[in-house]
C-alpha cells in the first residue's frame, strides 16, 4: 500500500510539473492557429489576384445577363478558352496530356458597374485552369481592397504574443527536473502545432478558392433560331 501511495504522489508531482508546459502549449496552439486562419485567406487571396495580373491569359467574355444586387451587380458571363478534353478525369489527363480543345464556360460574378447584355468584357484565365475565369475589374478591385495595414496590425501583435508564450514555456522547461527532455518535448509539440495549423488553414483556403474563383461551369451551346435571330441554349435555359 505504501508503494502505491508513493507512486500516486510521484504521478501527482509529475503532473504538477508538466501542467505549466501544457498550459503554455494550449495557449500557443490557440494563438498560432488563430493567426493562420486570420491571415492565410487574406494573404492567399492577394497572392492569387497578383497571379491573375501577371500570369493569366486574357480572353473575351460575353455578358448574358446583369442583375442588380445590394451595392453591386451580378453578371453572367460566357467565355471561350483552351481546356483539357478530360479536365475532370485525372487518369485520362495523365494519359493524354496534350488533349486540349476549345470549351465554353459560364460564370456568375459580382461587378461594380452595370454591363448590358451582349457587352464584351475582358476575362482573365489562369494557366491550366480553364474554370478560373475572372473579370479584370474584379481582380483589380480585390487587389485594391487588400490592406497592408490590417495585415501588420494582426501580424505584429500575434508574433509578439507567440514569442512571449514560447519564451515563458522555455523558461518553465528550464526549471524542470529534466530540462533536456522538456526542451525536446516542447520543440516537437510546437512543430506539430505550427504544421497542423498551417495545413488546416491551407486546406480551408483551397476549398474556398475552388468555390469562389475556380467554379466556372462548362457549357454545351447550340445555335437555334434564324440566321438573323440566333438563340443561345444553356442547360435548357434560353438566353
Amino acid at each position: 500500500v505504501i508503494y502505491v501511495q508513493g507512486d500516486d504522489f510521484n504521478l501527482a508531482e509529475g503532473w504538477e510539473e508538466w501542467s505549466g508546459i501544457i498550459r503554455y502549449l494550449v495557449a500557443l496552439a490557440f494563438v498560432s492557429v488563430g493567426l493562420e486562419f486570420l491571415l492565410y485567406p487574406h494573404l492567399g487571396t492577394y497572392a492569387l489576384m497578383k497571379a491573375y495580373q501577371h500570369k493569366a491569359t486574357v480572353v473575351p467574355g460575353q455578358v448574358l445577363s446583369c442583375e442588380p444586387k445590394v451595392l453591386m451587380y451580378e453578371v453572367t458571363l460566357l467565355y471561350t478558352t483552351q481546356a483539357h478534353k478530360y479536365e475532370d478525369n485525372p487518369r485520362m489527363r495523365f494519359r493524354y496530356p496534350n488533349a486540349f480543345e476549345e470549351k465554353r464556360f459560364l460564370r456568375r460574378l459580382e461587378a461594380k458597374h452595370q454591363a448590358p447584355r451582349g457587352t464584351t468584357i475582358e476575362v482573365l484565365v489562369l494557366p491550366k485552369n480553364a474554370r478560373s475565369g475572372l473579370t479584370r475589374e474584379m481582380v483589380e478591385r480585390m487587389i485594391a481592397s487588400h490592406s497592408h495595414f490590417r495585415t501588420v496590425l494582426i501580424l505584429v501583435p500575434g508574433i509578439l504574443l507567440t514569442l512571449f508564450i514560447a519564451w515563458m514555456a522555455v523558461s518553465k522547461a528550464g526549471n524542470m527536473e529534466n530540462p533536456q527532455v522538456a526542451y525536446i518535448v516542447l520543440s516537437v509539440v510546437c512543430a506539430v502545432i505550427l504544421s497542423v495549423g498551417h495545413v488546416m488553414a491551407h486546406g480551408r483556403f483551397e476549398r474556398e478558392k475552388q468555390r469562389r474563383f475556380f467554379s466556372a461551369n462548362a457549357q454545351k451551346i447550340k445555335q437555334q433560331g434564324t440566321k438573323n435571330e440566333p438563340l443561345l441554349v444553356i442547360e435548357g435555359i434560353h438566353v
